[in-house]
């Protein structure tokens, strides 16, 4: 029995060396608490995807509406310098067709006018290219952040498996510590019982009534 109970005793001392060693090659310190850490990083990666993504597509369906209608873009209808440039476009216009029934196409107020009508609608169309700009640069960054969120969130999922891989094999490594350990708890035990009970020197055999001869 004693030679069992060092070989339990040494067996117990190989598993807890093992479960230290595993815990320092793979940086745990606190298994439970990294894994919620991780798993908590990993929800708050997904939830900023989603919201990227939807930026994403709200900033391409943007950008296709500047890029082609320029009229049917809220961007561009929205821009004050694109509202200001109407209002005087209007007002040209206004004034163009009040001079045309007064003078005629040659006279120089007339093509004064109409110089002026014309450059305010190349102003227009330039500020309405510069606002499609502007909302596709926006795409743009929209998009990349979408991509940069998704390589995070594959490699946050990659860092959770494994942490679960690792909680699995340290479970096992921690119940092979349990088992040695209760083996020789056992082993002592009994090892214990069997010394005390080797050790007693009072017999079993006790006198109660001496007996004597018949006369």
């Amino acid at each position: 029995l004693g030679d069992q109970t060092k070989a339990l005793r040494a067996n117990l001392e190989t598993a807890q060396a093992k479960i230290s060693k595993y815990q320092q090659e793979k940086g745990l310190t606190n298994m439970i608490g990294s894994l919620d850490v991780e798993s908590a990083r990993l929800n708050d990666l997904s939830a900023q995807l989603v919201m990227a993504q939807s930026q994403a597509y709200e900033s391409k369906s943007r950008q296709q509406s500047a890029s082609g209608d320029g009229a049917a873009s809220p961007d561009i209808a929205a821009n004050p310098v694109v509202q200001n440039l109407k209002v005087e476009i209007s007002r040209a216009e206004s004034k163009l067709s009040e001079l045309s029934q007064r003078v005629g196409m040659s006279h120089p107020q007339y093509l004064a006018s109409k110089a002026e009508l014309n450059k305010l609608r190349g102003m227009l169309q330039q500020e309405s290219r510069n606002v499609g700009s502007s909302v596709g640069g926006t795409a743009k960054i929209y998009q990349q952040r979408e991509a940069e969120l998704k390589a995070a969130l594959a490699a946050q999922k990659a860092r959770v498996l494994e942490l679960n891989l690792s909680r699995d094999e340290l479970s096992v490594l921690q119940r092979d510590v349990e088992n040695a350990q209760r083996a020789m708890d056992a082993a002592s035990q009994r090892f214990t019982q069997a010394t005390i009970e080797g050790n007693a020197n009072q017999t079993d055999v006790a006198v109660l009534n001496p007996a004597t001869p018949p006369v």
